[in-house]
C-alpha cells in the first residue's frame, strides 16, 4: 500500500471572547477539514504546514500552541490503488484575516469550537479535533484576553 504524508494546522482564534477554529471545504471531495497539504522540497513538516495555511486561507500564524502534532490516519482509494494518508497537524493562534484559495478551497468559515466537529465530515478529523480540543482546553491561551 502506498503511503502520503500531509502537513496542517488546526489554526484558532479568539474572538469577542469565544475561541473559533477556521475550517475548509476542499474543492476535491467537498468535504469540511482543516487547511493541509504535501511538502515542497526540503520542508520541515511545521514550515510546510505554515506555508499551506497561509495559502488556502491567506492566514498566518501568530503563535504556535503546541510542540507536539496531532495525526490523522485514513485509508482512501486513488486510481485503483489503496493509499494510506497520514496528516499532521498543528494547533496554532492565527491571524483574524482569511481568503480561500479558489483553486483548492470552495468555502471556509470562523466556527465556534463546540460547534467543529459537528461540521467536520470525516470522523478522524473529529478524533483528530478532540485530541487537539483536551490540550487547547488546558492551554493557556483558552483563557487569555
Amino acid at each position: 500500500m502506498k503511503k502520503d504524508f500531509s502537513y496542517g494546522v488546526i489554526p484558532l482564534r479568539k474572538m469577542h471572547g469565544l475561541l473559533e477554529c477556521y475550517l475548509v471545504k476542499n474543492r476535491n471531495g467537498q468535504y469540511w477539514g482543516f487547511p493541509k497539504g504535501h511538502a515542497e522540497g526540503e520542508e520541515n513538516p511545521r514550515d510546510a504546514a505554515e506555508r499551506e495555511l497561509l495559502e488556502e486561507t491567506g492566514l498566518e500564524i501568530i503563535n504556535w500552541l503546541s510542540e507536539d502534532s496531532f495525526e490523522e490516519i485514513y485509508i482512501f482509494g486513488f486510481e485503483g490503488k489503496l493509499i494510506e494518508k497520514k496528516v499532521f497537524y498543528f494547533l496554532a493562534e492565527v491571524s483574524k484575516a482569511a481568503v480561500i484559495q479558489q483553486e483548492e478551497i470552495l468555502d471556509g468559515s470562523w466556527v465556534s469550537v463546540n460547534q467543529v466537529e459537528k461540521l467536520l465530515t470525516y470522523e478522524a478529523s473529529k478524533q483528530v479535533f478532540r485530541q487537539a480540543k483536551v490540550h487547547f482546553s488546558n492551554n493557556s491561551f483558552s483563557n487569555q484576553r
